[in-house]
């Protein structure tokens, strides 16, 4: 089976830095190598008819221009925006038409399938790549992390990702925490004027950088109020990296180990607690999750659907 992913044009593949679709798409693509078929990474501009068998766009107006070429292709849908937006919006209508001209969507929330509300649209969930993010065995202080980036497309200041509460429950308890995340994250910093004085903020970490932050804390923080995946690429990273993750999660999913939050700050406050006072359950079943969210199991979900509408 041959198989190409459309580049986004945007950040290199993979990225040097942020790029969540720019990380799928590598390990889609990778893990695809791995597995002994043909794959490649192309811009949509030297993608032709018939020379492959899998066409996967992962934006919606790349996928409106296959569409437009009368090529065939499956279409990954990771664009938060589409939901925030609402029906009325160009950001829901540009993926909307992807999505229903596909050969078949893969969405990463449940809640967005029955939002498309198309035959064609199906949950696939993210994963994670356990060769690279994995823990330290050294036992640690108990710390708190974020990792993430925040705001929406029209105002990055605004807090989506939910830091000033995961500060404020680190406030209450006196506990260290730190925030991870590209540049854009200062537009926050900026507009809230957060001052606490156990605080860090790190800025644009590449791959290795953050996977040494990830092992150098105990409990992820993520009191989001809107993801397009669910769980998202730092819950899977956090997971594998040993972390206890508390997290706000779309109700008719589950994700073995995870902690619910609100985003209430003394409500994660208890949370955190009941983590530290079970960190060595919590941690065990964390581990299970992670390896059994591996990227690799994904991909063969992946294949699966696309043997099975080849098919048809």
């Amino acid at each position: 089976m041959k198989i190409v992913h459309t580049h986004t044009g945007l950040l290199p593949i993979p990225p040097n830095g942020w790029g969540a679709i720019e990380k799928l798409i590598w390990f889609y693509h990778t893990h695809s190598l791995n597995k002994g078929y043909i794959s490649e990474i192309r811009y949509t501009d030297d993608i032709k008819k018939n020379e492959f068998d899998i066409v996967h766009a992962h934006v919606g107006n790349l996928a409106n221009i296959l569409h437009e070429r009368n090529i065939p292709y499956f279409f990954s849908m990771n664009d938060h925006h589409a939901y925030l937006y609402g029906k009325d919006s160009s950001t829901f209508k540009e993926n909307y038409l992807a999505a229903k001209n596909s050969i078949h969507t893969f969405v990463s929330a449940k809640f967005l399938v029955d939002y498309f509300d198309l035959p064609n649209v199906s949950y696939l969930s993210l994963g994670v790549d356990n060769s690279f993010f994995k823990p330290r065995n050294d036992t640690k202080q108990h710390k708190l992390l974020c990792v993430a980036n925040n705001g929406f497309g029209h105002d990055s200041s605004e807090d989506r990702k939910g830091f000033s509460y995961a500060i404020e429950a680190a406030r209450r308890l006196e506990m260290p925490i730190t925030i991870a995340g590209p540049k854009n994250n200062k537009k926050f910093f900026d507009r809230m004027n957060v001052q606490y004085d156990k605080l860090e903020i790190r800025y644009d970490l590449t791959e290795q950088q953050l996977l040494e932050t990830y092992q150098e804390h105990t409990i992820f923080i993520h009191p989001s109020i809107l993801e397009g995946g669910h769980p998202n690429l730092t819950l899977l990273e956090a997971q594998a990296c040993g972390l206890i993750v508390l997290a706000t999660f779309e109700k008719d999913n589950d994700l073995k180990g995870l902690i619910r939050i609100d985003r209430n700050h003394r409500l994660i406050a208890n949370k955190i607690t009941q983590a530290i006072e079970n960190y060595d359950y919590f941690k065990k079943i964390t581990l299970e999750s992670a390896l059994e969210n591996d990227w690799s199991m994904v991909v063969d979900k992946i294949m699966d659907t696309y043997k099975n509408k080849l098919k048809q």
